[in-house]
């Protein structure tokens, strides 16, 4: 099997060695710290104002020591860190001018199944609404077949029809609802509307 070209390979890794006095420092520190204590510190005010400048500017001195440490042992996971960030910024960059090419057959396999569903829809010769007051946006996904699309208009029409028909026993109103029925395509909504204008009257 070949290798892949974009799979990272690590040739060689040497976890870097750091040898200070860093824990005696720590020691040394928890020792003094109990001179420091409210209860058995020697000194005065001034001197503990002294003693504090010094342990403020160790404290500084240490860190800033370490900061540079930091850095300086960071300095070529940092490198390899930008090179991979990089290279991903580029991948990410050559799949989206993919996902362009990917996008357009999409819209094209889209367009071509919407024509077929309209060739279905205009042989069933039926005219009361438009096909868009009932087209249903699954029907142009990949899974969805024609034959079901077929299946489902044919439902869809036979409600519109039944619907109407069910409008008949509103005599004198019949055909106010079904405009009514035929811009909502709401079967209640519809009936509700009926029995106002038969109240009313």
């Amino acid at each position: 099997m070949e290798n892949n070209p974009l799979t990272l390979i690590v040739k060689e890794k040497t976890l870097g060695n750091l040898v200070t006095n860093a824990r005696d420092i720590k020691s040394y520190v928890e020792e003094r710290l109990k001179e420091y204590n409210v209860d058995n510190y020697n000194g005065d005010a001034k001197q503990a104002a002294k003693d504090k400048a010094e342990l403020n500017n160790a404290a500084k001195t240490l860190n800033d020591r370490r900061i540079a440490l930091e850095k300086e042992w960071n300095l070529p996971f940092q490198e390899f860190k930008d090179i991979v960030n990089d290279t991903c910024g580029l991948i990410k960059e050559a799949s989206g001018k993919l996902d362009v090419i990917v996008k357009e057959q999409e819209n094209r396999e889209k367009s071509e199944k919407r024509a077929s569903i309209e060739e279905l829809w205009n042989n069933k010769k039926f005219n009361l609404v438009p096909l868009d007051r009932v087209f249903n946006s699954k029907w142009l996904n990949k899974t969805c077949k024609l034959s079901t699309v077929d299946f489902e208009i044919d439902e869809i029409i036979k409600r519109i029809e039944g619907d109407l028909a069910s409008l008949d026993a509103f005599g004198e109103d019949t055909a106010t609802l079904k405009d009514l029925y035929l811009s909502s395509l709401n079967l209640q909504t519809t009936l509700n509307k009926g029995a106002e204008l038969k109240a009313n009257r």
